[in-house]
Order: C-alpha cells, then structure tokens, then sequence
C-alpha cells in the first residue's frame, strides 16, 4: 500500500489544512459502518452527482448481487 503525504513549510498553513480535514472527518456520514451499508446515504450522493433513482436501483442491484456471490464463494 502507497501512503501519500502533504508536506507544508508554513507551520499556520499546515495546522489550517488540519483543521479542515479534522473538520470533514467530524462531520462525515459513514457509508459502511458494521458492515451495514448505508444505502440512504449513498442514494443522497448519487442524487447530487446527477444519478437517476432507476440508475441507482440498477447499481445497488448489482453490487448486492455481487456481494451475495462472494458470500456463498467464501462458505465453499
């Protein structure tokens, strides 16, 4: 796995950036806690990236059917 990093040399720039992403981080919804999917949520974010409601379905259709057959893979 590759790390990436962001360097700053201004000490008020890079606490700023920290900030931010602390921030983002604090108020971020998670999409797969428990591994319960949070369909809702991922249904919002599609909305906003233009996604149609039968466009959605279709695509959580699909990653369900996928996720089922990796489960009974695993049980053989």
């Amino acid at each position: 796995m590759q790390t990436e990093a962001l360097y700053f040399r201004d000490a008020y720039l890079g606490s700023m950036f920290k900030e931010y992403w602390i921030e983002l981080w604090n108020e971020a919804i998670p999409l797969n806690e428990g591994k319960i999917i949070n369909w809702g949520e991922i249904k919002r974010i599609g909305e906003k990236l233009g996604m149609s409601e039968n466009e959605f379905n279709q695509m959580a259709s699909k990653v369900k059917e996928q996720v089922q057959r990796e489960k009974r893979r695993l049980r053989l």
